[in-house]
């Protein structure tokens, strides 16, 4: 039977991270091309505005960055 926990640890020795929900989205570089590639396979390099315009700036020929788009806000 599970049993609630006393709470988080009580000396500041620990991190955490913050969960951002996103998009997994893979940035494919190839010969100066950039593509935005969506978890299912879907090409979504038109729907990032400008986000393919950052990877092409990046200082390689050829590349394959996996990570999570967030758009961020005030909130």
């Amino acid at each position: 039977v599970p049993k609630p926990g006393g709470g988080g640890p009580a000396e500041n020795t620990w991190l955490h991270e913050i969960k951002f929900d996103g998009y997994r989205t893979m940035a494919h570089l190839a010969d100066g091309a950039v593509k935005l590639i969506t978890r299912a396979g879907l090409d979504w390099t038109r729907r990032y505005g400008d986000l393919p315009l950052a990877f092409a700036r990046l200082p390689c020929r050829d590349a394959i960055v996996d990570g999570e788009v967030v758009a961020l806000d005030a909130k």
